[in-house]
């Protein structure tokens, strides 16, 4: 039969899906266990049709006609272009601008003020599982919004923005974006004051980009590399691995941070037996983590 999928550049096109297009639980299960292993991300039980949808344009790329054999394929693990392709298509990428708004808010009137009263200049922020760059953009806009609300605070921030997708990466270096993209949630303001308008959409101005870089990193590999940082954005990443590696990766975090840095985590999420090495600061309806 043939299905609609969403191909890597968002168009809509019908693939081949024979009858054995949907995955026994022996295939899901072996493929579960080679996600976890390659990238970390814990499949729950019951997942099939996330993973048929989201490997289904790679039925027609490698000519092969059931999601059996592409399991087979994947799992053999001798195609390194596939694995990475197997990432782009598994790693959730859903964001929005400014998201939850009170991370920023936080930055804006707290932990930048708190930064220049204890003498800091030059500020390392990290956002870690970055997506298409909604979050680090979002987080160049607001130190825009308090340098012209602080001109002569001398405030460096510097941000380094990761991801395990090298696909999504390309996007988010490129900061073109339609107007369904901009529609959530930006103002028309913030859209004439952050983006141009060009023939493809609209693209992030240089001053907000230039604050950037972006870096693919694996959370499961060590990051000591990306330097120490004083804000950590890892928001809703955690949600997605087993509790071990969460704890592994929490434990490298706060070895990449310097003394009385700031954490940033999901709703959802929590420091569990590392909240010991933090402060909870409650501040413009939300909580981040300060280092002790």
């Amino acid at each position: 039969m043939l299905a609609n999928v969403n191909t890597s550049n968002g168009d809509r096109r019908q693939v081949r899906v024979t009858d054995a297009g949907t995955l026994d639980a022996s295939d899901y299960n072996a493929f579960c266990t080679y996600l976890e292993h390659l990238c970390g991300i814990v499949l729950g039980k019951n997942k099939q049709y996330l993973v048929t949808s989201r490997l289904a344009p790679l039925l027609e790329k490698y000519s092969v006609d059931s999601f059996s054999e592409l399991i087979a394929l994947i799992v053999e693990g001798k195609q390194r272009v596939l694995a990475a392709q197997v990432v782009d298509a598994m790693t959730t990428n859903e964001t929005s601008w400014f998201r939850d708004q009170f991370p920023f808010e936080i930055l804006k009137h707290y932990i930048f003020p708190d930064m220049i009263e204890t003498g800091r200049r030059r500020v390392n922020i990290w956002s870690a599982a970055c997506s298409s760059g909604q979050e680090p953009y979002s987080i160049s806009m607001a130190i825009a919004d308090f340098l012209d609300a602080n001109p002569k605070s001398f405030l460096n921030p510097r941000i380094v923005s990761t991801d395990i997708s090298s696909a999504i990466l390309d996007d988010a270096r490129k900061g073109i974006y339609d107007n369904a993209a901009l529609s959530r949630g930006l103002s028309v303001t913030q859209r004439r004051r952050f983006f141009d308008t060009i023939e493809k959409g609209f693209q992030i101005k240089s001053e907000i980009k230039s604050r950037i870089s972006f870096q693919l990193l694996d959370l499961q590999k060590d990051y000591a590399m990306l330097g120490k940082q004083d804000i950590v954005f890892c928001r809703n990443v955690l949600i997605y691995f087993s509790s071990s590696l969460r704890d592994k990766i929490i434990e490298r975090m706060i070895a990449n941070m310097n003394p009385k840095a700031y954490l940033y985590l999901g709703a959802s999420e929590s420091l569990g037996d590392f909240a010991r090495y933090f402060t909870t600061i409650r501040e413009n309806g939300g909580l981040v983590y300060q280092l002790k």
